[in-house]
């Protein structure tokens, strides 16, 4: 340990006066370094960061762009489609054309008129086949009658289901949509609701977890077509 300290002073003690001799050069040459180098290294990292964040973003601009055209691509024009009216209850809706809506010869409570899917979005899953329009008086608005419906979900589910709920707005109209969700049976139910002159408009469709996307685009679509007459 001596012979170290010793070796470590000899060393020292060789090297020119003017590089172990502290002037105010050196001091300021110090200074500078204290300085400049993190400022320099702070500058440097902002610079790959903003490249990195720019990677990011030219990204998620392609990724999105391309979900985007998928999406209207997959989705038919409804120039084409056909009109339901129903001045019943006020109310007209666009749907594809070539497919016979359903509304039954003897009247039921409450009114009830289906919609099938086109073959190509439907399923072997009869319950992925229609769109179900149920229409019936209530006291309640749309609002109140999902979260009604998640209030005794909740207290009676008895089928291990999640039920959950969220807003659409579509060309005005604001619906309410409830949601259950069957994990083990990877099928997802859709009841969309809209209130008018204490009348209760619900659309049902059931989807695997398969199509999800494809069959809620299209009755997003289908909806955006609905209007109320009177």
């Amino acid at each position: 340990m001596g012979e170290n300290k010793i070796a470590s002073k000899s060393f020292y003690n060789r090297l020119p006066k003017s590089l172990t001799t502290v002037t105010g050069f050196s001091k300021f040459i110090a200074l500078c370094l204290f300085i400049l180098l993190p400022f320099a290294g702070f500058m440097i990292g902002a610079r790959y960061q903003a490249k990195i964040d720019s990677t990011l973003i030219s990204q998620t601009t392609r990724q999105t762009s391309t979900s985007n055209n998928s999406t209207t691509s997959k989705l038919p024009d409804t120039q084409n489609w056909k009109t339901y009216t129903n001045a019943k209850f006020g109310f007209s809706i666009k749907y594809p054309a070539g497919i016979p809506v359903y509304v039954p010869d003897t009247p039921v409570m409450p009114d009830n008129i289906t919609i099938p899917l086109p073959q190509q979005i439907a399923t072997d899953d009869t319950s992925e086949k229609n769109l179900l329009i149920i229409i019936r008086k209530s006291d309640m608005t749309a609002d109140q009658n999902v979260q009604e419906r998640i209030h005794q979900d909740n207290l009676y589910n008895t089928s291990g289901g999640k039920s959950n709920s969220k807003v659409l707005t579509l060309v005005g109209n604001k619906f309410q949509i409830f949601m259950q969700d069957f994990p083990s049976l990877k099928v997802i139910k859709l009841e969309y609701f809209i209130d008018r002159n204490g009348y209760l408009y619900q659309f049902n469709i059931n989807t695997s977890y398969q199509n999800e996307s494809q069959v809620e685009d299209l009755v997003n679509q289908i909806l955006s077509t609905f209007k109320f007459t009177k």
